[in-house]
C-alpha cells in the first residue's frame, strides 16, 4: 500500500485550518478521502504557489504542474473511530478536488526547524519537505447547476455551484439555469447580485440602527411564485423555513429543512434537487441522500458496499486504502 507524501498531508491541513474544542461542533464533511484516477488529457503548465500562511510556507514560483491528475478527493464524513481519537478538531465542510504532481524548487519551512501541527490524534512536531502535489478544485459535471425539470414543465434550477457563495437560478426570460451571487456587497462595497424575483432590484438600505447594508425591492409579502422566473420565493414565517415548490400539489409553501415529520417519516427541502430527505439507514434520525441510482460505494453511516454496478455485478467489499468497495 503506498502512503500519501508528507505534502499532500500538509495540504490537507492548509486547507481544513481546525479549530480545538470539547466537542463536535463543526461542519460534518470536513474530511477529503482520494481515490486513484486515470486521466485521459496531458499537459504541462508553469505555475507560482503562493500560501496563505506566510512567512512559516513562502511564495514558490516556477513550478512546473504536470497534467493528467492523480487522484480525485471528495468530502467525506469520518466515523467510528476505534479507539477513539484523544482529541477534538473541527474543519470546514470540504468540496471536491483533483490532485495534480507538481514540482518546484526546494525552499525551507520554518526555518528548516519541527513545524507543531495538532489534528484528531494527537499535537507533535513535523518536518515539512519538497512539494509534491496540488490539489486544485474540482467538480461533478452531473451535479452541476442545470435545469432539473422534467421535459415540457415550468423550468427548475438545481444543483452545485464551483463558488459556494453563488446560488443556481434562472436566468429570467429563459430556460437556462446560471450560477449567480445573491444580493449582497462586492469587496468595494457596492450593492450587486440577484434577486428571488424577478420584478426586485438589489440596492443599498439604511438599517434603523444606520448602518447601510443590501437588499431586495421592493419586499415580497409572504411565500409566493414569481410570474416571471416561476421560482417560489419570498419571506417565512420562521427564520428556518425555506419557500419552495409543494411537489404534489405545484403551489408555494414555506418548508422545514429536511427532518422528522411523524414517527418513521421524513420531509423538508434538500440543498440540491439530486437529493431527498430520507431516513437514515440506521433509524437515528432523518438526512438528505441523492435520489437517483448511485455507484458502488460504501455507505457513509453503515460503511457497508452497495450501489450499482454495471453489468448487474455485485458491489462487494475491496482493498481497505484505495477502493473500499469495486464491481466484481
Amino acid at each position: 500500500m503506498r502512503r500519501l507524501p508528507l505534502p499532500l498531508a500538509a495540504a490537507f491541513a492548509a486547507l481544513l485550518w481546525p479549530a480545538l474544542s470539547s466537542a463536535q461542533t463543526g461542519l460534518p464533511y470536513d474530511h477529503l478521502s482520494c481515490f486513484r484516477v486515470k486521466d485521459p488529457i496531458r499537459g504541462a503548465y508553469a505555475v507560482d504557489l503562493v500560501p496563505l500562511q506566510m512567512p512559516t510556507f513562502s511564495k514558490a514560483s516556477g513550478c512546473k504542474l504536470r497534467v493528467p491528475a492523480k487522484l480525485f478527493c471528495i468530502p467525506v464524513q469520518k466515523m467510528n473511530v476505534k479507539p477513539p481519537p484523544p482529541l477534538t478538531v473541527n474543519g470546514v465542510q470540504a468540496q471536491d478536488y483533483l490532485v495534480y504532481q507538481v514540482a518546484c524548487p526546494r525552499a525551507v519551512v520554518n526555518g528548516g526547524q519541527p513545524l507543531p501541527v495538532v489534528d484528531q490524534f494527537g499535537t507533535r512536531p513535523i518536518l515539512v519537505g519538497n512539494q509534491l502535489q496540488l490539489l486544485v478544485p474540482a467538480y461533478k459535471t452531473s451535479l452541476a447547476c442545470r435545469n432539473t425539470a422534467p421535459t415540457g414543465t415550468p423550468a427548475q434550477c438545481g444543483g452545485e455551484c464551483t463558488n459556494p457563495g453563488q446560488r443556481c437560478v434562472l436566468k429570467p426570460g429563459t430556460t437556462i439555469c446560471e450560477c449567480e451571487s445573491p444580493c449582497g456587497a462586492d469587496a468595494a462595497g457596492q450593492c450587486g447580485g440577484t434577486c428571488p424575483f424577478s420584478n426586485q432590484l438589489c440596492h443599498p438600505v439604511t438599517l434603523s440602527s444606520g448602518a447601510v447594508a443590501c437588499s431586495c425591492t421592493p419586499p415580497v409579502d409572504g411565500c409566493t411564485r414569481d410570474a416571471a422566473s416561476g421560482q417560489c420565493g419570498g419571506p417565512c414565517p420562521s427564520a428556518d423555513e425555506t419557500c419552495v415548490t409543494d411537489t404534489s400539489s405545484g403551489t408555494c409553501k414555506c418548508e422545514k429543512p429536511c427532518g422528522p415529520t411523524g414517527i418513521h417519516q421524513c420531509g423538508g427541502p434538500c440543498p440540491t434537487a439530486t437529493e431527498s430527505c430520507q431516513m437514515k439507514p440506521d433509524d437515528s434520525g432523518c438526512e438528505c441522500r441523492p435520489t437517483g441510482p448511485q455507484p458502488c460505494g460504501p455507505d457513509p453511516l453503515s460503511n457497508q458496499c452497495g450501489g450499482t454496478c454495471p453489468n448487474n455485478l455485485p458491489c462487494v467489499p475491496g482493498s481497505a486504502a484505495t477502493a473500499p468497495c469495486i464491481c466484481g
